[in-house]
């Protein structure tokens, strides 16, 4: 067998002079790789702004539409989505005037990933769709399978769980068939997910350990603290408050292994939000105001926003009205203007809930007329409950009859647990009814019991006062 030959990346990007010039190109890239997992997001953009001028005056297309999609990635992370956008743009129309097939449908998949966040389901489903399609035209089972992925991910921010399992389903046997490990891998975290959804918690854990144990073995520590952090917030919710604890400090431990800032963060946020269904309020927001510094030193707009939104909850539930006022004003704005939808629910329901109990009706009914068309656009079933529970305590306070109606109405078409209990519970606070406040007692110390959250301790308490 004759040996094989191997070229030399291009590091360098000449440009004919005369004199010549050459400019270390490649070697920046790795150098803003580097950085953007070190956390220093304004020096990589610099770094990666310095290769564009570079490009652009050598007049090399490609390397001009690759330096695009970098800026265009930095800008992403930072929550610069309209620029990023621009970028984006800009690469995918040089990639299809050079006929480069790879680069248009990475460009594809930094336009769909993009309009995902946003929430513009429709944008990004147009995207992964065409590279599914370019993918299945030239017979590549690597792009087939990041394309349905894709497609999963959209599948499933639409509540279709069974288009979306079968989406992953498809990527889990392209990865095993390839030999891709770290695609499994990916795969087997999504397929988690979808379980998460189902309310198959047993499955959810089941697949996330192989997702840990497949990325153990190939070395994979980003997918490591990826199923360490998601194992933790499914035993959060189990109300196995120990084993959640420990799986998020595996996280945050492998992510100050890295060096990865972004990775620490979201651990902090992870371990700040166990402490708030505690009640354990002061270590919560220790650990929300260094996630904030994190999320400030790296520009990271979208967290600093979710995690000012998280510390004017804690101020609402301990009474500290004026100091949550502040933040939620300044989390929704912010939200507002990166333009995120997913994300401005959960602020916008989260204000109309402290408008409400700072008695301030008019401003939660603005706040939650708008979450309640924008998560039925986007389909968050979660939230449109809320919503809806708030329009009824809301239509309650002049006309406590029809506000009741529309909690009775609601409470017809409900099977789990806790969305049963708060609608009894907001039943007997509109009405009064004993056999309201009886249903809603049982239940919440069923889930107490289950899960300790201090929201559930709290409503015990409220009922039992009353």
């Amino acid at each position: 067998m004759p040996p094989k030959k191997y070229r030399l990346t291009k590091t360098w990007l000449a440009v004919p002079g005369p004199p010549p010039k050459y400019y270390p190109l490649i070697l920046r890239q790795r150098k803003a790789w580097v950085l953007s997992v070190d956390g220093q997001w304004d020096l990589c953009e610099e770094v990666l702004r310095r290769n564009l001028c570079e490009a652009q005056e050598s007049g090399d297309a490609t390397a001009l539409a690759n330096c695009q999609r970098d800026v265009g990635a930095i800008l992403f992370k930072k929550g610069e989505y309209q620029q990023a956008k621009e970028m984006y743009l800009q690469s995918q129309k040089i990639a299809r005037e050079l006929g480069d097939d790879d680069m248009w449908v990475s460009a594809l998949h930094n336009l769909g990933t993009l309009y995902l966040h946003q929430g513009e389901l429709n944008e990004a489903g147009e995207c992964f769709e065409k590279s599914r399609d370019n993918a299945r035209q030239l017979n590549d089972r690597q792009a087939l399978g990041e394309a349905l992925n894709n497609l999963g991910i959209i599948h499933t921010h639409r509540g279709e769980y069974d288009q979306a399992m079968e989406c992953f389903r498809q990527k889990l046997e392209i990865a095993q068939d390839l030999d891709d490990l770290k695609g499994e891998t990916l795969a087997w975290g999504n397929v988690a997910m979808i379980n998460y959804y189902r309310g198959e918690m047993d499955l959810v854990i089941e697949n996330l350990k192989k997702q840990w144990s497949l990325a153990e073995r190939i070395g994979d520590k980003q997918n490591m603290a990826l199923a360490a952090g998601n194992l933790g917030l499914v035993y959060m919710e189990l109300g196995d408050y120990e084993k959640s604890l420990a799986h998020n400090n595996r996280q945050l431990e492998i992510a100050r292994s890295l060096g990865d800032k972004s990775g620490i963060n979201t651990s902090m946020s992870n371990i700040g939000l166990l402490y708030y269904h505690q009640g354990r309020y002061d270590e919560a927001l220790e650990c929300l105001e260094q996630e904030m510094a994190g999320d400030r030193e790296m520009g990271d707009k979208l967290s600093l926003a979710l995690a000012m939104c998280n510390k004017a909850n804690i101020y609402r539930d301990t009474g500290r009205y004026a100091e949550a006022a502040e933040n939620y004003q300044k989390a929704l704005a912010d939200i507002e203007a990166i333009n995120v939808k997913h994300s401005l629910c959960d602020v916008l329901i989260n204000k109309a809930e402290f408008d409400f109990l700072a008695g301030d009706h008019q401003a939660a009914e603005e706040a939650n007329q708008r979450v309640l068309q924008l998560s039925r656009e986007i389909n968050r079933p979660d939230i449109i409950f809320q919503s809806e529970v708030m329009e009824a305590r809301l239509l309650g306070r002049s006309d406590p009859a029809q506000g009741a109606e529309r909690l009775k109405a609601m409470l017809v078409k409900q099977a789990k647990d806790p969305e049963l209990a708060r609608l009894h519970y907001e039943m007997f606070c509109l009405t009064g009814g004993g056999e309201h406040k009886a249903a809603a007692l049982e239940i919440y110390k069923r889930l107490y019991r289950k899960t300790p959250k201090a929201d559930y301790r709290d409503k015990i308490a409220v009922l039992k006062a009353k």
